[in-house]
């Protein structure tokens, strides 16, 4: 713990320095953020009163502590719709950024500003009007397009609601602005000013910003701003993007089509703004885009700020089903993102991802609370149009990926002889369910114990990623291959022996004990084949320590067989 909310549940329980070690009566065995997230959305149910139960290590002492957190109820299947849980957070933020109040205009208090005003309450009305004349007296072409985007937004949005148009004026200037800040192919940059030849400033072409754009120009000609240039600059960037449907995911600037469901959120985004042109059938590829990219919402350049912003908006065009089996997967993020005072702070990109930090000091809250407005359809970037797209239903949902093509496919690359072949499934192991494993983990273990017999030099990635699955699964099988796999003659052993390692150290000391004169071996064999560039070494010195655990360990160890994986999860 780095720090502690004086007056949240954690308050007088935990202290800086404390670490957690696990949720409930079991330690982290896998991403500690996603079973701290789940361990929440469990707690907060009636049935469990609030009582969340964390494993506490504290100055060399380990026990059991409880948290009493508010008690929020389920999700619904339909979440946010017919939602009571999505409704008392959704008053719970929307009364914490008015205490807060919108001080100055940003992207991120655009954002508190809308879910402020998407709540429909005459009391915030003061304040969104004054932060109207906020947003117009901030935006000129000395600012980045980033601003000209969400401002617009708000502004539009807020005549729209409220009928004031005392602030219409500015908005069709500042939409005749950001029209004119275009390039001549249709997109915008980062930077407002254009060469006089009808190029971008800077590096080329932002599809993100370009999206914020268009919508706002979008929502300005519904609140009454008629210009031709707004016009024109609206069909051009569709054009732009409705050229990537059928292809792909929309990419960063000038590229190829994003091989991929979702990229910085503009699949979601790109779900709002088609729909809001009545473009049934682009919008209907972009969000059912956004829908199947639960599992892509932690990547992002620069972070995952716009990926969580535009999600639930873009997946809500696919209907109340689709959100609900949306957050089915997703809601341990949003639950473990949410404050105790209902507010949403910036949770980063997982290690390994591209994040550059900026985000982390902005307030969240009204990114997260579009989300939960859905069901109000107040705004018309939450659904105060009638959807253009057809709902999907029940059969639609439910299916999802059709496994009967799934499974075929994912065998027939794990049994290929090239090795290339076979790591083209690494990246999908984590991403298959318990159901899926059940069928497909035979054929993984295959893959494994067996190296391709063609493209050698690529032949291990499958191996490791599939050692790691079964170890996360805590599979029995996998002990002694975290060993038989290492094969410390053949070259390339350092990309093997190091997460063998790995994967034997999330078994655990006392599942490790139960392979331990074979882990002595392996030991007495890496010192035979030690060498000077410490490809070796290091695994020498991480099996001594594995050793020494293995042999103080006294507890029972946790692991399952795959017939009984198998069994329970059919």
């Amino acid at each position: 713990m780095t720090a502690v909310a004086k007056g949240s549940p954690a308050d007088g329980v935990l202290n800086c320095d404390d670490v957690i070690l696990g949720v409930g009566n079991k330690s982290f065995d896998g991403d500690a953020r996603i079973q701290f997230g789940k361990a929440i959305t469990v707690a907060e149910q009636v049935k469990n009163g609030g009582v969340l139960k964390l494993i506490r290590w504290r100055a060399g002492k380990t026990e059991t502590v409880q948290l009493k957190l508010a008690v929020m109820g389920s999700y619904s299947g339909t979440a946010p719709y017919d939602c009571q849980k999505s409704k008392k957070i959704f008053e719970q933020g929307c009364q914490t950024i008015a205490k807060k109040g919108l001080s100055k205009a940003t992207i991120d208090n655009d954002l508190n500003a809308l879910a402020l005003l998407a709540s429909g309450k005459k009391k915030y009305r003061p304040m969104l009007a004054e932060y109207a004349k906020k947003i117009s007296a901030s935006l000129h072409p000395g600012k980045w397009t980033w601003f000209y985007g969400y401002g617009n937004i708000f502004l539009a949005e807020y005549v729209l609601s409220t009928g004031d148009k005392s602030i219409l004026p500015e908005l069709k200037r500042t939409a005749k602005e950001a029209a004119m800040s275009q390039s001549v192919a249709g997109m915008w940059g980062h930077e407002f000013y254009l060469t006089p030849s009808g190029n971008l400033n800077g590096y080329g072409a932002m599809n993100q910003t370009a999206l914020s754009q268009t919508i706002g120009l979008v929502l300005a000609r519904q609140a009454g701003v008629n210009d031709p240039a707004v016009d024109q600059a609206i069909a051009k960037s569709a054009r732009v993007l409705r050229w990537f449907v059928d292809k792909g995911g929309i990419p960063y600037g000038d590229h190829l089509p994003w091989p991929g469901y979702e990229s910085n959120g503009k699949s979601s985004s790109a779900a709002v703004l088609f729909d809001l042109l009545g473009d049934s059938a682009t919008s209907s590829f972009y969000s059912r885009m956004s829908t199947a990219a639960y599992s892509e919402r932690e990547r992002g350049h620069t972070g995952i700020f716009f990926n969580v912003l535009w999600s639930l908006p873009g997946v809500s065009r696919c209907g109340p089903l689709a959100t609900g089996a949306y957050l089915k997967e997703q809601s341990w993020y949003y639950d473990l993102a949410r404050g105790w005072d209902g507010s949403f702070g910036y949770q980063g990109s997982p290690v390994g991802e591209e994040d550059h930090g900026k985000y982390a000091k902005w307030n969240c809250t009204g990114a997260y609370m579009l989300a939960y407005a859905l069901p109000l359809k107040s705004l018309y970037l939450t659904g105060k149009k009638p959807c253009s797209v057809q709902a999907l239903n029940k059969k639609e949902v439910a299916e999802g990926i059709d496994r009967q093509l799934l499974y075929p496919a994912i065998r027939l690359a794990l049994q290929n002889d090239d090795a290339v072949a076979r790591r083209s499934i690494a990246p999908i192991l984590g991403q298959l369910t318990d159901r899926d494993l059940a069928v497909l983990l035979p054929d993984i273990i295959k893959a494994i114990e067996k190296l391709a017999p063609s493209n050698e030099m690529f032949g291990d990635v499958i191996r490791v990623e599939g050692l790691s699955l079964l170890a996360k699964k805590r599979i029995i099988e996998g002990l002694p291959l975290c060993l038989n796999i290492m094969e410390i003659q053949r070259h390339g052993k350092k990309n093997r022996v190091v997460p063998c390692l790995k994967s034997l150290e999330i078994y655990g000391p006392a599942a490790v004990k139960t392979i331990l004169p074979e882990l002595k071996q392996m030991e007495k064999d890496l010192l035979k084949h030690q060498e000077a560039n410490n490809v070796l070494s290091d695994g020498i010195k991480k099996i001594h320590k594995m050793i020494a655990e293995a042999e103080a360990a006294t507890g029972k160890p946790e692991f399952i067989s795959l017939a009984q994986f198998i069994r329970e999860n059919k």
